[in-house]
């Protein structure tokens, strides 16, 4: 008997372990790129309404939890609460799959590798731990009576919110602005293993990239992605005290400006020498 109990407390240990290290790295993600977060709950087709709320509530549910959970006192209630929450991403994976005009991005940090049916696969793996060490400890009928109401008013908060988002969405007329999904298909792709590149432009199949770290620095590549070549500009006369240099490439020009100073480059792709 003493060991069955043991054994019960060391899965019950294991499975808040997994739900404080689960929601400590989603809510950390969620925190390090939130305008990002915020951006894809604004495109989804369920919860565009309500995605600046939602992105403030999911976080510090999450955080609230990873709390609950590390103290004993609280650890039932909060893996209580574990369950429904994991219920409610479940759900709105479901609604995505099922009822949705389009299947937005899914969400980010590794978890982002995963397709929409292994993030079902992996939120009902949490689900079944989660109601086992529940069941084990609490395995009587307020236990399974509690759970029960927990994982239904999960279900039905979710369906909600679809229907009373897309109620506002159609009839208020909020101006969220929705893009449209999969105008654009990814047929090529290269690793620039750096950061603040951003695209200047193109011409006759050549693609141009600035940098804002280096900018008088200009990358071509060609159509395939395959070839590159680097140049530099030479402006004339010296450069002006600038602040943050962008450079546009129109045809065979280039352009190089910064709004802080009234004074505008051009020159010519063929030659990168630039001139007031």
């Amino acid at each position: 008997m003493k060991l069955n109990i043991k054994l019960q407390n060391v899965f019950l240990e294991m499975v808040c372990f997994l739900y404080i290290s689960l929601f400590t790295y989603a809510a950390i993600s969620k925190l390090i790129d939130f305008e990002n977060f915020q951006n894809q709950l604004g495109q989804s087709p369920l919860l565009s309404a309500y995605a600046a709320s939602i992105s403030f509530l999911v976080i510090f549910a999450e955080l609230g939890l990873v709390l609950a959970l590390s103290l004993r006192v609280s650890r039932i209630k909060a893996l209580y609460l574990s369950v429904g929450l994991m219920t409610v991403f479940t759900t709105y994976i479901i609604l995505i799959l099922n009822f949705s005009s389009f299947i937005p991005c899914s969400c980010g940090g590794i978890l982002e590798k995963l397709g929409w049916t292994e993030h079902l696969i992996f939120n009902l793996f949490f689900i079944v731990i989660g109601s086992c060490g529940l069941m084990l400890c609490q395995f009587h009928k307020k236990g399974i009576i509690t759970l029960l109401v927990i994982v239904v008013s999960s279900v039905v908060f979710v369906v909600f919110l679809f229907l009373s988002s897309e109620d506002t969405m159609h009839k208020q007329n909020p101006f969220i602005r929705r893009f449209t999904p999969n105008v654009a298909s990814r047929t090529l792709r290269k690793n620039l293993n750096n950061y603040g590149f951003y695209f200047a432009g193109h011409s006759k199949g050549k693609i141009y990239l600035g940098s804002s770290i280096s900018p008088l620095t200009i990358i071509e590549f060609d159509s395939t992605l395959r070839h590159k070549k680097q140049y530099s500009i030479q402006l004339i006369p010296d450069p002006l005290p600038f602040r943050a240099v962008k450079t546009k490439i129109e045809d065979a020009h280039f352009f190089l400006y910064d709004g802080s100073i009234p004074i505008i480059y051009r020159g010519l792709v063929s030659d990168w020498k630039a001139t007031i």
